[in-house]
């Protein structure tokens, strides 16, 4: 899932991968090694956490208000294909399945409609491929500026003093210091607040992202795998954000910080029961108890349009002219899928008969 905080992770592929510093990147503010843990960090499963930290995880939608069970009840409502995972969607011979992931070693493994719909289909559709995740590690080696900050102003400067020991005090068991933590672009710094340290820890130990379990099967099937987008197309999207929606993106993480492990896995099993659209509701929830409703509606509009939606329209292109080559599978972030902006949607305006298919463990409604 995206938006998902649900953002795809970072650490989604490989072992740690050193930064290798060289005369691109002149940051005259402090040394290399000031900045080779953040390569570390961003390309690696979080070696560095404490092996005693503790994975016991609430599930928080037992501690909501009724009031707040309400404003989820009626948002989930308004929300087209709210529910589910999986849909068929057809329009005369062309063909495609739509299958929602969550960018999390706790999604579970692949349900086995999908991989049977992979072993049939001409082709598989995921967001960014393997190969180009693996791509921009390589430029991340040379470029930290893809994720970093190194001549403007640091995060330090744009946060309250609060927010800045926060942020500092989620980053330090995770191996980073403040003098590097405060070069960080505040969306990466966002996505960072998302990743509670237990789900580092699983991947560390080896445990694959849902997405790569997808991508795995239709390589072992030997299926084409492509990708919607490139890494370059989502650096450019955060890029196009101004820093003013960045910070408050990061401020908007950092309210719900120490409930991180918790709002992960919660959403972890609202997946996995098909609840999508409760995803959403639920983080609006919890933002609400320290933001206006209006400044949490501000906040979804200035950064989930540009997340959810315009990567949606961008996608049509390659997935209608797919449907028309044969059977083919899309796998994305299941927050894609739902709304009035979603991929079900669009594909209903351009004429496809949608049917949802439950899955195992999923609510029929």
């Amino acid at each position: 899932m995206d938006g998902d905080e649900v953002f795809r992770q970072p650490a989604r592929t490989g072992p740690p991968t050193p930064y290798l510093w060289t005369d691109n990147c002149k940051d005259n503010r402090g040394p290399p090694d000031v900045i080779k843990p953040i390569l570390i960090f961003l390309l690696a499963a979080m070696t560095a956490l404490p092996l005693s930290a503790q994975c016991n995880p609430a599930d928080i939608r037992n501690d909501l208000s009724v009031e707040e069970r309400h404003a989820i009840a009626r948002q989930v409502a308004d929300w087209p294909y709210g529910v589910g995972r999986a849909f068929r969607a057809i329009r005369g011979d062309g063909r495609l399945f739509l299958f929602g992931t969550f960018h999390s070693a706790a999604a579970g493994p692949v349900p086995p409609v999908v991989g049977d719909e992979i072993a049939r289909a001409q082709s598989l559709f995921v967001e960014v491929t393997s190969d180009q995740t693996a791509a921009l590690q390589a430029r991340m080696q040379t470029d930290p500026g893809l994720i970093m900050n190194l001549t403007g102003p640091g995060l330090n400067t744009d946060l309250t003093t609060d927010e800045w020991q926060a942020l500092t005090d989620a980053l330090q068991p995770m191996g980073l210091q403040p003098e590097v933590a405060e070069h960080l672009q505040p969306w990466f710094a966002a996505t960072m607040m998302a990743i509670p340290p237990c789900e580092m820890m699983r991947q560390a130990d080896g445990a694959q992202p849902l997405d790569m379990k997808v991508e795995a099967l239709a390589n072992e099937a030997g299926i084409p795998v492509a990708g919607l987008e490139t890494a370059q197309d989502v650096l450019d999207m955060f890029d196009a954000m101004s820093r003013g929606t960045q910070i408050d993106f990061l401020r908007s993480s950092l309210m719900s910080v120490e409930m991180a492990e918790d709002v992960f896995m919660t959403a972890a099993r609202q997946y996995r029961e098909g609840r999508i659209a409760e995803v959403q509701a639920l983080a609006n929830a919890i933002a609400s108890r320290q933001m206006p409703p209006e400044a949490v509606a501000a906040m979804n509009e200035a950064v989930m349009e540009p997340l959810l939606e315009q990567r949606n329209r961008n996608w049509m292109k390659p997935i209608l002219d797919a449907a028309n080559q044969g059977p083919t599978v899309i796998a994305v972030g299941a927050l894609h899928l739902g709304g009035e902006g979603g991929l079900l949607r669009l594909l209903e305006r351009e004429g496809f008969d949608i049917t949802r298919i439950i899955l195992d463990g999923e609510v029929s409604e």
